[in-house]
């Protein structure tokens, strides 16, 4: 009987105190997540670049462009139209897209379903595009595909790709020049006769600054306006930079839950404190004061840390497409998790116990 008093003591303080942990551990393993996240979709981006040389080629011509791309073109190199902005019908709205000149081979994204983009694919009169697995909720299905449409006209999809482990292709849209729409290829007109549009060129066998100095003498007469420039980062694979908001935002969180836990302690250290002073008067030292509720936060952080890291795995083994993520990463961060958090919580507890005259005045009087 006496064991079940014990259980069921500060039921609401207790009760206050998980709820802020379970709190603390979501927005702390949502900011985890975040900066996993933001780590592999840099990495992606780096290997992707690799050692091969790239440099942006910016360019303005009036009518139609098609005679000037091709001059621009050349096996030799990967060459592609940079985040040209095209309305895809699909989703309503207008989407960055990459259009290569040609298919670069080996095609460099990995591609999860149907079929890696050949020449033969291309080869047919259809418009073909390659999407980010990402965008495959906004696919068009049909007996015979998936189609996507852009600036009013139907692209068969002819492969999705994924990075394995990050998001940083998911919401790519990969054309080819000379598979493009009517439509798809006047508003690229439009762009270059306007603001210029950007040719990205790739290679690490070519020196590309020779290449665009062959090129620009081809065009010159063609173009309003053509020059290059160096250091260009990579717009294939993107690093969402939003992810540091969200990490400053989960963090914050975070802190404010400890604060409320802290609160709580403080009522909870308050509504203690003749049994604290009763353990000092039959020889308890402060510091065994400290230790016994040290043993109590960690049974309660290690508890809760631990069912709630059993529900992700359950979780994410029923809904597998809902949250992805590494089992060994979310070990790690939990682990973390309930070390700092221990850590932290702990502080106010044995400032409270070592400076404050609580237990010392309650014993004074012969409690």
């Amino acid at each position: 009987m006496e064991k079940m008093k014990k259980k069921v003591r500060y039921p609401l303080l207790k009760l206050g105190i998980v709820i802020g942990i379970v709190i603390a551990y979501f927005s702390f393993v949502f900011a985890g997540k975040m900066v996993r996240e933001e780590y592999l979709e840099s990495r992606d981006v780096e290997n992707y670049q690799g050692e091969e040389e790239t440099i942006g080629v910016s360019l303005r011509y009036e009518g139609e462009g098609s005679g000037i791309l091709h001059t621009m073109d050349d096996e030799s190199i990967t060459g592609y139209i940079s985040s040209i902005p095209l309305y895809a019908d699909t989703e309503e709205n207008v989407c960055l897209m990459n259009v290569y000149l040609h298919l670069p081979e080996p095609f460099p994204y990995p591609v999860t379903e149907e079929i890696v983009p050949t020449k033969e694919l291309l080869a047919g009169e259809e418009p073909v595009i390659v999407l980010g697995q990402g965008v495959k909720s906004d696919v068009i299905h049909k007996e015979n595909g998936d189609y996507y449409k852009v600036c009013g006209e139907e692209y068969r999809v002819i492969a999705y790709v994924a990075s394995e482990e990050s998001n940083s292709l998911d919401y790519v849209r990969i054309l080819f020049y000379d598979c493009l729409g009517k439509k798809a290829k006047s508003d690229i007109d439009y762009f270059a006769r306007t603001i210029g549009i950007t040719l990205m060129f790739r290679s690490d066998t070519v020196d590309l600054i020779e290449y665009y100095q062959e090129k620009q003498k081809l065009v010159d007469d063609r173009v309003e306006q053509i020059s290059y420039s160096q250091g260009i980062l990579e717009d294939s694979y993107s690093v969402d930079n939003s992810l540091v908001d969200y990490q400053k935002y989960a963090y914050l969180l975070y802190i404010f839950s400890l604060v409320l836990i802290v609160m709580v302690i403080e009522l909870w250290i308050v509504q203690r404190k003749n049994e604290f002073a009763i353990r000092r008067a039959v020889g308890y030292s402060r510091y065994q004061i400290i230790g016994m509720i040290s043993q109590e936060l960690i049974k309660t952080i290690f508890g809760i840390g631990g069912i709630l890291l059993l529900l992700q795995f359950v979780f994410q083994k029923i809904f597998p497409g809902v949250m992805e993520s590494n089992w060994l990463h979310d070990l790690a961060v939990c682990m973390i998790f309930m070390g700092i958090t221990f850590t932290l919580l702990m502080i106010y507890p044995i400032y409270k116990i070592m400076t404050d005259s609580i237990v010392a005045s309650i014993q004074d009087k012969g409690v």
